[in-house]
């Protein structure tokens, strides 16, 4: 009789052993479907996921590491759209208020002298309105100053008409001699821009698609997409003209309508700035032509980070329905698992045979 108890003993203990060792390895998987429906992941961890779904780790791996690609480019494209988009706002702006004025100066010849008076007065506010446009940020950019935007281009625009810059150009009219005047704009000593940017004009640039850069902005010393302005009459810069005409224009006064020479320089000038808004608008539309690659970059990039971000759902996301079913018929697994083993170790001899 002792040789049959203890053969159940030991029967028993071994079933108890199996069961337990069961309820662990169920234990264990509703542990990770916890884990599942709550983060939505198949597992926290690469090692994890290569544990759990052999061959995922690798391509979820390398999907990522092109998601964080997609998502830096993507995020610089955007700045980038914001800069050039406050950018052309202000060329529109610069190309407005120049164009009033030189409107005004352009009907002083049939007009009397007091509107000579008028018209230069409000070159004057012009030019100063437009030194500081070019001084326009986008958050802490300087947007006109080039590839070190942290540095406005323009150093004294809002007292513009008490720079170097001015005041040469303002000796160069009271002659009313238009090469002084030019002359007088493209010396070193009167350079009405930013020692930085002078030194490195530079345009300011982004890593699009594969890592092709495009330009993304016009700095204010020089034209950026159609070369240097040409011409008996210029400065070679579109900007630098606007803000030579204007300078020349806000220095006559009334009595200067007079002088033989007027008509002349006032023609010249006139053409000078006229040719320097037209020009100003072609770089425009060139940085237009950018900006929409950008916008277009921006929406296919984005697209391709949605696929790839699908692609890798595919490998590490559960289907949480399923998870949710899963955890369900796991817990109940588990108590019945833990019920049997309390029964079996409860389980007397009378009641085995």
């Amino acid at each position: 009789m002792s040789a049959s108890i203890s053969g159940l003993s030991t029967g028993n203990f071994g079933l108890i052993q199996q069961l337990a060792s069961d309820s662990n390895v169920t234990s264990q998987k509703l542990a990770q479907l916890t884990i599942q429906s709550q983060t939505g992941y198949v597992a926290t961890t690469y090692a994890g996921l290569e544990s759990a779904q052999s061959g995922s780790a690798s391509p979820t791996l390398t999907l990522n590491a092109s998601l964080n690609t997609l998502n830096n480019t993507i995020s610089n494209l955007k700045v980038a759209q914001g800069q050039m988009g406050v950018q052309q706002n202000a060329i529109q702006t610069i190309s407005d208020i120049a164009s009033k004025a030189l409107q005004q100066f352009q009907s002083v010849s049939s007009l009397t002298s007091s509107a000579l008076d008028t018209a230069a007065a409000t070159a004057r506010t012009a030019v100063t309105q437009i030194a500081s446009l070019l001084n326009s940020q986008d958050g802490t950019r300087y947007i006109f100053a080039g590839q070190d935007s942290t540095i406005p281009p323009v150093p004294n625009a809002t007292s513009f008409t008490s720079a170097a810059f001015y005041v040469s150009i303002q000796n160069a009219t009271n002659s009313l001699s238009v090469s002084g005047v030019f002359a007088a704009a493209t010396s070193a000593s009167n350079n009405p821009f930013s020692s930085s940017l002078s030194s490195n004009s530079a345009a300011p640039a982004v890593l699009g698609a594969g890592g092709v850069p495009i330009t993304t902005g016009i700095v204010a010393s020089g034209n950026q997409f159609i070369g240097q302005s040409t011409g008996s009459n210029t400065t070679g810069s579109y900007v630098k003209d606007i803000l030579t005409t204007l300078s020349a224009i806000g220095s006559l006064n009334s009595s200067q309508i007079s002088n033989p020479s007027f008509t002349g320089f006032a023609s010249a000038i006139s053409s000078s700035l006229g040719n320097a808004i037209n020009t100003m608008a072609q770089d425009a539309g060139a940085l237009g032509n950018n900006q929409a690659l950008v916008n277009t970059q921006i929406s296919d990039l984005q697209n391709t980070y949605t696929a790839f971000t699908n692609q890798v759902a595919g490998f590490d996301q559960v289907d949480m329905a399923k998870t949710l079913s899963q955890l369900s018929s796991t817990q109940t697994q588990l108590q019945a698992s833990y019920q049997l083993i309390a029964a079996v170790k409860t389980m007397s001899l009378t009641q085995y045979i």
